[in-house]
C-alpha cells in the first residue's frame, strides 16, 4: 500500500511540474519595460488647416535605443477645427507590457475669438490660483461663443484633477462680444452639478482685441483666457 502511496504522489508531482512547463512556454524569466521620451514642444502648437510634424520622441528598453518599435497614433488630430488634441506614442515588449506617452497638440486660429486658449482661475476667498487648463472657444454662430468651462479650469483642472470623464466638472456655456469689447452672458449648455443662479447675475467681462485676451469674473471666481500662439 505504501508503495502504490509513493507512485501516485510521483506521477502527481509530474503532472503538476508538466502543467507549469506548459503556462509558462513562451515567458522570459525576466521582463524588461520599455520607457518613452518625448522631446520638443508639449503642448505643440499649430495653425488650423497645417500639417502636424512630431518633434520628436525616443525609446529605451534594458539599456538600448527601441525608439523604431514605437507606434505613432495621430488619428485623433483634426487640423482642420481649432481645439485640443493628443497624440499618442505606444511601445509594447516582448511579453505583451505596454508603454504608453501622449503629447497635447493645440490647433489655433490665429486672431479668432474662437481659438484655443490657456486658462486661469483665481478664487481670492479661498487663496486659489490655477494656471495651464487648455479651454477651447468655439464660434456658436449669432454673434455667440461657446466655452467648454465657463471657470477656466477651476474644478477640472484645479480642484478635482483626474475625475474626468467619470464626474463632469467643466461649466460649458455662452457669451457674445458688445461693441465696447465687454462681455455679454448667454447662459448655459445644461444644468450642471455646482450651478448656482446667483452667478449669472455677478457675471462681468471684457475682450481685449490686441492680445486677444477674454477676461471674466462670477463674483467667486475669477478666468483669464490667453490665446495658444505659434512657437
Amino acid at each position: 500500500m505504501k508503495k502504490y502511496s509513493i507512485i501516485l504522489i510521483v506521477a502527481a508531482l509530474s503532472l503538476l511540474a508538466v502543467s507549469c512547463k506548459k503556462e509558462s512556454a513562451g515567458q522570459t524569466r525576466i521582463t524588461y519595460y520599455a520607457s518613452i521620451n518625448l522631446t520638443g514642444d508639449n503642448p505643440y502648437v499649430m495653425a488650423v488647416g497645417g500639417t502636424y510634424t512630431d518633434p520628436g520622441f525616443s525609446a529605451e528598453m534594458k539599456g538600448e535605443d527601441v525608439t523604431s518599435q514605437v507606434t505613432v497614433d495621430v488619428s485623433g488630430v483634426d487640423a482642420s477645427t481649432p481645439g485640443a488634441y493628443k497624440v499618442n506614442y505606444l511601445i509594447v515588449n516582448a511579453d505583451g507590457f505596454p508603454a504608453t506617452a501622449s503629447r497635447d497638440v493645440v490647433v489655433i486660429n490665429p486672431g479668432n475669438i474662437n481659438t484655443v486658449y490657456e486658462g486661469r482661475a483665481h478664487n481670492a476667498s479661498l487663496s486659489r490660483d490655477y494656471t495651464g487648463a487648455i479651454i477651447v472657444v468655439e464660434d456658436a454662430g449669432g454673434g455667440k461663443y461657446y466655452v467648454e468651462d465657463l471657470l477656466g479650469g477651476y474644478y477640472f483642472y484645479g480642484i478635482y484633477p483626474g475625475y474626468e470623464p467619470t464626474y463632469d466638472f467643466h461649466w460649458e456655456g455662452y457669451f457674445s462680444v458688445n461693441g465696447d469689447n465687454t462681455l455679454k452672458f448667454e447662459g448655459t449648455e445644461d444644468d450642471w452639478y455646482f450651478y448656482d443662479p446667483a452667478d449669472e447675475a455677478a457675471f462681468v467681462g471684457t475682450y481685449d482685441p490686441a492680445t486677444g485676451v477674454l477676461d471674466w469674473n462670477f463674483g467667486f471666481c475669477f478666468v483669464t483666457l490667453t490665446p495658444f500662439t505659434l512657437n
